[in-house]
């Protein structure tokens, strides 16, 4: 015999058969429930402090005007200084939608600043642009 075979039979040999070993498991007692620690006196609540005052809201300090006039601040959009011009004779857009308002904006030769003052929206504008609806050209 190899050495597998003596072992395997050596445990065989050892092994209590099934039914005793389920036989144990059925008379052991159940344990105990872990005891619960004593709940503690609940805390004396605080006094209730006075409510504070109510602060009035700081004034809005309103932007120095600049020499040109410019009310914009921060950087300057990748399309200024650019004219728009339609390549569709009708609006693509479906009707009541942000996009159709921000088409019909668009005249032939319109600079993009003029688009954005009437209310165009830039992600309207790109949206045209990548299909091919309007055109960017210089001025």
């Amino acid at each position: 015999m190899n050495t597998t075979d003596t072992n395997v039979a050596e445990a065989t040999e050892q092994a209590e058969p099934v039914t005793e070993v389920v036989k144990k498991a059925k008379t052991s007692k159940p344990k105990a429930a872990p005891k619960k620690a004593a709940k503690a006196a609940p805390k004396a609540k605080p006094a209730k402090k006075e409510p504070k005052a109510k602060k009035e809201p700081k004034a809005k300090k309103e932007p120095k005007p600049k020499k040109d006039g410019a009310k914009a601040v921060g950087r300057t959009p990748a399309y200024a200084g650019l004219k728009l011009y339609k390549l569709v004779p009708k609006n693509p857009r479906r009707e009541g939608t942000f996009g159709h308002a921000s088409f019909s904006l668009i005249t032939n030769g319109m600079k993009f600043e003029k688009y954005r003052e009437l209310g165009g929206r830039i992600e309207d504008l790109k949206f045209d642009i990548a299909h091919g609806w309007v055109e960017l050209r210089q001025s």
